[in-house]
C-alpha cells in the first residue's frame, strides 16, 4: 500500500547517492531500511524511528479512510510516514529535521507533502500548548 500511495506522488529525477535536498524514493526507501531508523526515537524509547513512521501512516490511512477521502489524501499519509526522516540523515539534530524532512522529500513528493512535514514540529508545539491531550476523529491520543 505504502509503495503504491509513494510512487504516486514521485516526481522526475535520477538515483544517485543520498542528496539530503533532494531525496529519490529509493533514497527515502534506503532510510526508512537503515541501521538509524532501527534505533529508538529516543533514550530510554520501546520503539524505534522506523516504528513511529510506520504508525504515524497508518494512523492517518485509517482516519483518511474512515472520513471517506480517498486518494485525495494519500499525501498525508506519506507525509506521516516520512515526517521525520531529517532524523535518519546524518548531521541533521532535532531542532532542524522538520525543515531537512522537508527540504529532503519537496522535490520528490510534492508541495503538499513537503508543507504538511515542515509544520509537523509547530503544529505539535502548538497543540501542546493548547491542552495534553488531542481529540482527533472522536479519538484521544496522547502527544
Amino acid at each position: 500500500m505504502f509503495s503504491r500511495v509513494v510512487r504516486r506522488h514521485v516526481g522526475r529525477g535520477k538515483n544517485g547517492s543520498v542528496n539530503p535536498t533532494n531525496l529519490t524514493v529509493d533514497d527515502i526507501g534506503q532510510l526508512l531500511a537503515s541501521g538509524a531508523a532501527g534505533e529508538p526515537v529516543e533514550d530510554g524509547a520501546s520503539f524505534t524511528h522506523l516504528d513511529h513512521a510506520l504508525q504515524t501512516a497508518t494512523l492517518l490511512r485509517s482516519e483518511v479512510g474512515e472520513r471517506g477521502l480517498g486518494e485525495q489524501d494519500d499525501a498525508l499519509i506519506v507525509a506521516g510516514l516520512v515526517h521525520d526522516i531529517g532524523h535518519l540523515l546524518p548531521g541533521i539534530g532535532d531542532a532542524e529535521h522538520d525543515a531537512a524532512s522537508a527540504a529532503g522529500v519537496r522535490r520528490t513528493l510534492g508541495k503538499r507533502v513537503a508543507g504538511l512535514v515542515g509544520l509537523h514540529v509547530a503544529a505539535k508545539r502548538y497543540l501542546r500548548g493548547q491542552r495534553d491531550l488531542v481529540v482527533f476523529a472522536g479519538r484521544t491520543y496522547d502527544i
